[in-house]
């Protein structure tokens, strides 16, 4: 699955150390954030269970990113997100 040349957002769930809302993944590209008794589904063109490794998460979006790179498509990975959350 190569990139189309639009902005693709992938998600990463970690584990919660301390829990404010339960957020599962519901599918390869969805995940279900329950805050406050209600849900909020969300889409995204990846979603990473709390189980994936470093090595999972590269082999889906590095190699897309690296081909196109080398096509002299422009490529970026931006990881946001707490200091140690395993970005």
């Amino acid at each position: 699955n190569e990139f189309d040349g639009r902005a693709h957002v992938f998600v990463r769930v970690c584990p919660n150390r301390k829990p404010v809302a339960a957020v599962t993944t519901t599918s390869e590209d969805s995940l279900s954030i329950r805050h406050n008794g209600e849900n909020k589904d969300y889409n995204f063109d990846g979603v990473f269970p709390e189980d994936s490794s470093q090595l999972q998460i590269f082999e889906r979006i590095g190699p897309p990113l690296v081909r196109g790179f080398l096509s002299g498509i422009n490529g970026t990975i931006l990881a946001y997100g707490q200091t140690g959350s395993g970005k």
